[in-house]
């Protein structure tokens, strides 16, 4: 199990990406855009290519980067939330149960992806953002 940073930007997320990439060194990996996504044609044209998810490798750690989407605008100094990629569907399951007890939103309900996991995605009673990631093995 690790937590993980996840940096939320306002349509600048593949400009620090890339910023980071080469200020840190790090190990790139593709960028998968909210046009790739399966609800895409629900998008209007000038967001589909706004990063949905990225991750920069730094060693063993992980930093994730996305795109806030604009209703959901990220907010400078604000805009990170710790993300869990468990080890198993208990461990997702009761994580998601337990930290959003009393949550001031869920942002996305705990449920299979298109990506191959389950993820749920909340802010907590605390203002914490959370996303829980568990990666079903194929």
């Amino acid at each position: 199990m690790k937590i993980i940073p996840y940096l939320y930007f306002n349509g600048n997320a593949r400009s620090a990406f890339n910023f980071y990439v080469s200020a840190l060194n790090a190990v790139p990996t593709p960028i998968l855009t909210y046009g790739e996504g399966p609800i895409s044609e629900n998008f209007p044209d000038n967001l589909k290519n706004l990063v949905m998810h990225t991750e920069l490798k730094l060693g063993d750690d992980l930093i994730y980067i996305s795109d806030a989407m604009p209703d959901n605008g990220a907010i400078e100094g604000d805009n990170i939330a710790l993300n869990i990629n468990c080890d198993s569907d208990d461990q997702i399951t009761a994580f998601f149960t337990n930290l959003s007890k009393d949550a001031k939103e869920i942002t996305a309900e705990l449920e299979d992806t298109f990506w191959g996991a389950k993820f749920g995605s909340f802010v907590d009673q605390f203002g914490i953002c959370w996303s829980l990631n568990f990666q079903h093995k194929a």
